[in-house]
Parts: structure tokens; sequence; C-alpha cells
């Protein structure tokens, strides 16, 4: 497991929300630089404020993942349930030729 990423499992989601600002203002200010056509004080800086937003992002979405996940292993009461993987097809609707 990524050391950044336990980091940031480990504060509260408002700390998150609220670093998830300053790494976007960031981001807007090292890209602004860019298309005024000034270097930036560090051009690998803009990969790794890329990465720490994906990952901030992917870590404040993970309970949302599990949930999503364990309702869909929940069998629907009374329907059929393909099993994951195997094709359904979908019936067509006929249409009749008159003429």
């Amino acid at each position: 497991m990524n050391k950044k990423a336990k980091a940031l499992r480990g504060i509260t989601r408002e700390q998150s929300m609220e670093k998830l600002k300053e790494m976007r203002k960031e981001l807007l200010k090292m890209n602004s630089q860019i298309a005024v056509g000034t270097a930036p004080e560090s051009p690998g800086k803009v990969k790794q404020v890329k990465k720490q937003i994906a990952r901030i992002i992917t870590v404040m979405n993970e309970p949302l993942k599990v949930k999503t996940e364990e309702k869909a292993k929940a069998p629907v009461k009374g329907k059929a349930v393909a099993p994951q993987g195997a094709a359904v097809k979908e019936k067509k609707p006929e249409v009749s030729k008159s003429q």
C-alpha cells in the first residue's frame, strides 16, 4: 500500500476537501504559468500535483465504492441474476412489414 494514500486515509473528509482545493489552486497556478510562457518553478511538480489530486479523490471515493459493490452482490428477490461475465442477449422488437 502506498504510504501517501495511507496518510490520506487517516484524515477527515473535511481535511481531504481542503487539501484537494489547495492542490487544485496550485495546479491552476502552474498551468497558468505554462500558458503565459514562463517556465514553472519545477516542471516535474505538475505531474506530482496531478497524482496527488487523483490520490485524494480516490481515497475519498473508497467508501462509496464499497457500498455499491455490496449492493451489486446482494441478489434481488424474485429476479433471476445472470452470473458475472455471462453474456445476456437482448430481445429485439419485431418489426412487421406491411405493404
